[in-house]
């Protein structure tokens, strides 16, 4: 028989408790008050947020310690701007992280045009379109890129 409880696992954004973009938001909340509070309220864990340690020992101490799990992670890509040597050695860096926190899901972005965190451009009016310029070029590297995990586990 299938069990809903045993097969789902639902977990929250950090980003409720502290913006990654908008650094001023939320700023006074701690990486373990968020993942103190998504216990506390009955999550199964948390994606990695900016202000989340680096160091993937201290990390999964205070998992275990709430008994939480890390499912993944935002990747920012840069692939248009810098070329897809750079952003395979970010990925794999990154991938590297999500393997010592026990984590399988990376979240990628192409971040080159993106005016997140640029205030003085309209979203709506001011936002490029990387997809007509680039189209082609970057879809191929993009599927480079999600070869990688398979490479390295």
């Amino acid at each position: 028989m299938y069990n809903v409880k045993k097969s789902i696992k639902l977990g929250i954004a950090p980003i409720g408790w502290r913006n990654d973009d908008i650094p001023e938001i939320g700023k006074e909340n701690t990486y373990k008050q968020i993942l103190s509070d998504a216990a506390l309220t009955g999550f199964s864990g948390t994606e990695v947020g900016g202000c989340y340690p680096q160091d993937p020992a201290e990390l999964n101490k205070e998992l275990m310690l709430r008994g939480l799990e890390i499912p993944g992670q935002w990747f920012s890509s840069f692939i248009i701007r810098d070329g897809i040597a750079s952003a395979m050695n970010a990925f794999e860096q990154h991938c590297a992280y999500l393997q010592a926190i026990h984590a399988y899901v990376a979240v990628v972005s192409e971040q080159t045009y993106s005016i997140q965190g640029i205030i003085d451009k309209c979203v709506y009016t001011e936002k490029p379109n990387s997809a007509t310029a680039n189209g082609s070029f970057y879809a191929k590297d993009l599927m480079r890129l999600g070869r990688l995990p398979m490479r390295t586990g």
